[in-house]
Order: structure tokens, then sequence, then C-alpha cells
């Protein structure tokens, strides 16, 4: 759970209170769905190489392969550059979300007016992302993680509760939003919120018993249902107390700003962010170093050592992810475009394509293999 949770209320103003429960239902059937999909690709492809993991650029060139043989190299380069563009803009961009939301709510808790807040101040906290960004293993962010998921639920409850009990709240909300143009940014918010398929693949690496992470209900379906309920409660409780003034985090909306319970619910959730991206930021430093640096290394183009390389990595995407919101306005909202495009690309769209190769591939050896069964049967007695 990440910045996606704070905005379900927001993505309900967009469509309105019925479709917005049938919908992250649906997407959360879905995405559930197509991650099972995946994952199901990746251990097939796993056994075939005789690897424990397959990156998502090298499991989309494989299954190419495996589709036509005489793929010219030029189109599986292609495929992979795009694989690993659209995971390297996906996870930069909704870390420099979680940069910009920290910052805000810090702004908030200072009582600055954003006119008044520069955007190059935000260069003053890369210390501290840099520094979570250090850790080379995913085992290693565990911790960070469960913390991370603690202090989202902790700020979630309590922004929550404040909305249960404050009477400056609206009256203003629908059941139904007939204003279209709105629709796409709560399927991208929703899809931000619900998926992250870089990170899938790389969790069910580090599963010790991996036949409970995928099964029909497995630690995969059972962590989607919660998460799936949690994004619609907060959507349904955020959206009905704040209607359409409802901000993208909903708990900007919280009025008394020197309450004691604003200001835990303020630090929590900058806490929480913070807690949770150096998970995020994991899968674009993992593609670069694995798939570009070291390999440049090993063939002796680049001087330096891959520990050198690696602390240059670290240092750019950090130093990326906290200058972006200085450069694009209103960052927060880039959640439904990178959603509706990077996220349900890499969710939805590549692991149907590959699913469906491979099902054909393994159909058609199916089909003969009881070709070859059938005339080692019949023949003889004909």
């Amino acid at each position: 759970m990440g910045v996606g949770l704070f905005a379900m209320p927001y993505a309900f103003s967009c469509v309105g209170l019925l479709f917005g429960i049938i919908f992250s239902i649906a997407m959360g059937f879905l995405i559930t769905i197509t991650l099972r999909l995946l994952l199901n690709v990746h251990h097939l492809i796993s056994i075939r190489l005789e690897k424990p993991m397959v990156m998502y650029d090298e499991l989309v060139v494989t299954v190419l392969k495996i589709a036509n043989e005489n793929i010219p190299k030029i189109l599986l380069d292609l495929a992979k550059y795009f694989t690993n563009i659209m995971l390297i803009v996906y996870y930069v961009d909704i870390g420099a979300i979680c940069v910009d939301f920290i910052c805000d709510i810090l702004r908030n808790i200072a009582g600055i007016e954003e006119n008044n807040y520069p955007g190059h101040y935000i260069l003053i906290f890369f210390p501290l992302f840099m520094l979570i960004n250090l850790s080379e293993d995913l085992k290693g962010m565990i911790f960070n993680s469960m913390i991370g998921n603690v202090l989202i639920l902790n700020a979630t409850i309590i922004g929550l509760v404040y909305s249960y009990q404050s009477d400056n709240g609206s009256v203003n909300w629908l059941i139904l939003n007939k204003e279209l143009f709105y629709y796409p940014r709560f399927f991208g918010i929703v899809f931000c919120g619900l998926s992250s398929p870089g990170l899938i693949l790389a969790i069910e690496h580090s599963t010790r018993k991996l036949w409970n992470y995928n099964e029909l209900y497995g630690i995969l379906k059972q962590c989607m249902t919660i998460i799936v309920c949690i994004h619609i409660i907060v959507g349904i409780v955020g959206y009905v107390k704040w209607g359409s003034n409802v901000s993208e985090n909903f708990i900007h909306n919280i009025q008394k700003k020197g309450d004691g319970y604003t200001l835990i619910a303020y630090i929590t959730q900058a806490l929480a962010i913070y807690f949770t991206y150096g998970l995020l930021s994991y899968v674009p430093i993992n593609i670069v170093l694995k798939r570009y640096i070291i390999p440049i290394i090993e063939i002796k183009i680049q001087k330096g050592t891959p520990h050198l390389w690696e602390l240059i990595t670290r240092f750019a995407i950090t130093l990326l992810t906290c200058i972006l919101p200085k450069f694009i306005p209103r960052l927060r909202l880039q959640i439904a475009l990178i959603g509706l495009t990077c996220n349900f690309t890499l969710t939805v769209i590549i692991p149907l394509i590959l699913y469906t190769i491979l099902y054909i591939e393994e159909s058609e050896e199916i089909e003969r293999y009881n070709k070859k069964v059938l005339t080692l049967v019949v023949v003889p007695v004909m």
C-alpha cells in the first residue's frame, strides 16, 4: 500500500459512489487474475531457462522467441527496451509522487502557503531519501515495508475516525458522476494503488514457500482481497464525508491544523510514505544496474568497480525523484496518467499477451503429442 490509498476518496469523486465500489471490485479481480497469469508465465519460463528468477524484460523476450524462433533481433531489443523503459518511468514517477506527497505534508504542518514554497526546497530531504535507497537486498527492505504498512494503516484510521467525527464535511457526493471526462483518473489511481508488476516477480523469488504464493487461495489472492477492501473502505468514507471537495490526499481535508490528532496523522503519513519509497526505488535501480551498468563494466566498456557505479546509480535515481516535483506541476495528478499507461500495460496487456502465446504454444505441443500417440497406436493395428 502507498500513496494510491490516500487518493481513493478523490478517485471515487471522479466516478461516483456506486461505480467507485463496482469498478474497484472489478479492477481488483482483474489485477489479481493478470498478476497470477504473469507469475504462471514466470514459473514456466524459469523452468525452461533453468533459472531461479527471470526479470520482466527477459520474460518478454523469451516468450517472443518461443512464439517465433526467427523473430528479428531488432524486435527483441525493442521489446526489451520498451518493457524496461515502462518499468523505470512508472517507478521513478511513483517515487517522485511519494517525495511530493511528503513535502506537501510537511508544508501543511508548517502552515506555509503553496505559492511561498519553492520546489527546490525538496532537495533538503535528499539525504534521507538517499539513505533508504542504500539497501541492496529486497529481503533487507522487509522491515521497512512492514513499518510503512503499519504507519499507512495508522494514518488512514486516524483520517477515517476524524472524517466520522468532524462536522465540517460535505454532502455533495453523487451516486453516479455523469461527467465521463473524470473516469480515466479513477482507473489510473486504482491501478497505481492496487498493482506493482515489477515487484511481484522479485517478491515471488524471495518467498520461502513458492507453492503458497500463487495457488488458487494463496498469499497473493488473500493479500489482494485485503488490500482491495481497505481501498474501497477509504474511498467510501472519504468521499461520503468530503464529497467533490475531497483532496488528492484526503487527510488534507482535515481543517484543525493545530490539533494533536491531525499532527499525528500528518507525521504518520509522511513516515509511512517514506518507508515505502525505498521499495518503489528498488525496481528502477535493479533494472539499471543488472541490465545496463554491470554488463558494460564486465566487457570493459566502462571503467570503475560495480560498487562505485551502484552508488552512482542509486544517487542518480534518488536525485531524479527529488527534482521531478520541481519541474512537473501538480505531479500528484500524474498518478492517473501513469496508471493508465505504464501500469495498465505492465499489469494487464503484457501478461495477457505472454500467457496467450504460451497457451497456444503448449496447446500445439499437446496436439502434436496426441497425433504422435494416435499414430503409434493406430498404425500397428492397421
